[in-house]
C-alpha cells in the first residue's frame, strides 16, 4: 500500500477551498482518494514534517564533522510561499537559490552542467511513498505559469498587462491571486522569529 496527499488542481477553472485528499494505491494500483479533516491533516503533516527535521539533523552532522556550511534548495517561488519546513528544510545556514525564479534555477543547472536524469526529474518535496509533484501537494500550477504569476503580483502588474501576456482572464488572475494570499496567511509562523521572553 502507498500514498500521497494532494490539493484540488482546477485552480485555474473554479473556486475552490483548499482542502487535502489522501490517495491511496493497493498493490495491484487500484488508487482511491478521500478528503482529508483538518484534524487527520495535521496529524500527517506533523509526521511527515519530521522527515525533513530528520534530513537537516543528518545533513548537520556531516557539517559539523567536516566543518561545511549547509546549503539550502528553496527557490524563490517556494520562499515566497512558504514551501518549506521550518527547522527543516528551512533551517540551513545559506540560501543559494533563494532569488532564483524555477526556470531560473533549471537554466543555471544547465549552465553548470547538471546531469538531464536530475534537471528532468519532477519537482517533489520527496514525502510520501507514492511520488507526488510539487505542484500537486502544494502550488496546484506548474512552474512554468506560477514563476510569471508570482512574479506579476510580487510586481503589481495589472491584470490585463498579465491577461494579455500570459492568455488567462481577469477571473483567473484574481483566483490565483486569492491563493497567494491564503497561502502567505496560513504560513506566517514560518516568518516569524522566535519571540524573547524576559526575565524579571
Amino acid at each position: 500500500m502507498k500514498f500521497h496527499i494532494t490539493l484540488p488542481q482546477n485552480l485555474l477553472e473554479m473556486d475552490r477551498l483548499n482542502y487535502h485528499s489522501i490517495n491511496i494505491e493497493d498493490k495491484n494500483g487500484k488508487r482511491e482518494a478521500k478528503r482529508l479533516s483538518a484534524t487527520d491533516w495535521l496529524e500527517i503533516a506533523s509526521c511527515q514534517n519530521m522527515k525533513q527535521r530528520k534530513r537537516m539533523i543528518q545533513l548537520y552532522y556531516y557539517s559539523e564533522k567536516n566543518n561545511y556550511m549547509v546549503a539550502g534548495t528553496t527557490n524563490k517561488p517556494e520562499l515566497m510561499q512558504e514551501f518549506f519546513v521550518k527547522f527543516g528544510d528551512g533551517g540551513v545556514d545559506v540560501e543559494p537559490l533563494a532569488l532564483l525564479y524555477k526556470a531560473q534555477v533549471y537554466q543555471l543547472a544547465d549552465h553548470l552542467g547538471v546531469v538531464p536524469e536530475i534537471i528532468n526529474r519532477p519537482p517533489s518535496p520527496d514525502t510520501y511513498s507514492l511520488p507526488v509533484s510539487d505542484k500537486e501537494f502544494y502550488f496546484c500550477l506548474d512552474y512554468e505559469i506560477l514563476d510569471l504569476l508570482l512574479y506579476a503580483h510580487k510586481n503589481s502588474i495589472s491584470f490585463e498587462n498579465i491577461a494579455r501576456g500570459l492568455g488567462l482572464e481577469p477571473r483567473q488572475i484574481a483566483r490565483v491571486f486569492k491563493d497567494f494570499k491564503a497561502k502567505e496567511q496560513a504560513t506566517w509562523h514560518l516568518r516569524e522569529i522566535a519571540p524573547t521572553v524576559m526575565g524579571g
